[in-house]
């Protein structure tokens, strides 16, 4: 369980979102089993034929070059499992819409200054986006990208659902790229490989031609209007004028 697992039926749905990899399964209808880390001093034979005693510092070597015991403290780690219960088959969407959250805690920065100073917030929240994204998108990466002669950022779009996953959110969305930058005139989108390093066009020309499906152009008649597929990253560049 490398982000979150859910279980469902037509009545009810349970989602435990993760904030590291670890085993877990659904062994019986109606449960699920998560692996922790545990600690042993002792060996519970289980097969290891050794303690699970897993210590900061390794351990000696195994015989006959030494006696194979553990160095230093005991090593201690600390997860978090957030639990969600929903109604009907709405697994997928109570763990997706958690997930991201878990894995990208919010930044806090602070700072200092006199007391008998007042601190002027020229904003007290700012984005760029123009309108919300569609729910089942994120917005992966948005950086201004340094030396060009125009202004020019790095957008990065994602699908969090898979296909068919939820009723609604599994299935593709249509977005306007240049409806979404507040207070910026479009000037050119171009979409590149999923590093950016390359267009995607070009990549594509180069590239082995598993189906006939055609990858690197952007869908519709405007210019900016993509149709993002369940589950797909996609990255463009994009000149703007303020």
């Amino acid at each position: 369980v490398n982000a979150a697992l859910y279980i469902q039926d037509t009545k009810a749905s349970l989602a435990v979102v993760v904030d590291r990899s670890q085993g877990g399964a659904s062994l019986f209808d109606g449960s699920i089993e998560l692996m922790v880390p545990r600690r042993a001093l002792a060996d519970d034979a289980r097969g290891v034929d050794e303690a699970l005693n897993e210590t900061c510092g390794g351990m000696n070597p195994y015989p006959p070059f030494g006696d194979r015991e553990r160095i230093g403290d005991g090593v201690v780690i600390r997860g978090k499992h957030r639990i969600l219960v929903g109604q009907g088959p709405t697994g997928a969407r109570l763990a997706r819409s958690t997930m991201d959250s878990a894995f990208a805690e919010p930044l806090v920065f602070v700072g200092s200054a006199v007391s008998s100073n007042d601190v002027v917030v020229q904003h007290s929240s700012l984005s760029f986006l123009d309108k919300a994204l569609p729910s089942n998108l994120m917005l992966v990466t948005f950086m201004r990208i340094p030396g060009r002669k125009q202004a020019t950022f790095l957008l990065r779009l994602g699908h969090q659902y898979a296909a068919n996953e939820d009723a609604s959110m599994g299935q593709p969305v249509e977005v306007d790229l240049t409806q979404i930058l507040q207070g910026f005139n479009v000037s050119s989108i171009v979409e590149k490989s999923l590093t950016a390093n390359q267009d995607l066009r070009e990549l594509n020309k180069r590239r082995l031609k598993w189906t006939r499906k055609q990858y690197g152009k952007l869908s519709g008649s405007v210019m900016g209007l993509i149709t993002m597929q369940p589950l797909s990253i996609r990255t463009f560049e994009v000149v703007v004028s303020s």
